[in-house]
């Protein structure tokens, strides 16, 4: 599974995104289940204009919903941290590009 993700958000979209774990969770025997799942996020520049909501989990992923971009080309790192029952720790990291409309 890779490390990190891109993906592009429109000025004024408000978009859910999703990192599937379910391979991860697989490598252990029983297969392992999430338990909490964390996010922040760091811009490349200065200043924030990037909301997050919706931050939720089931036993093999997590989402989150993005929204208030104002500042079109703006880059944000998106890190989600993920703790499994087992006591596993998984970072991933999306890369969220601000596009005009």
């Amino acid at each position: 599974m890779s490390d990190n993700f891109t993906a592009d958000l429109a000025i004024g979209e408000i978009l859910d995104y999703e990192i599937d774990y379910e391979d991860a969770m697989a490598l252990s025997d029983p297969d392992d289940t999430i338990v909490d799942s964390t996010w922040s996020t760091a811009i490349c520049g200065t200043g924030t204009d990037l909301t997050f909501t919706n931050d939720i989990f089931d036993a093999t992923k997590v989402w989150i919903t993005l929204s208030g971009a104002a500042l079109q080309n703006r880059i944000h790192k998106v890190k989600n941290t993920m703790t499994t029952i087992g006591g596993r720790v998984y970072v991933r990291t999306i890369t969220v590009t601000i596009v005009p409309k």
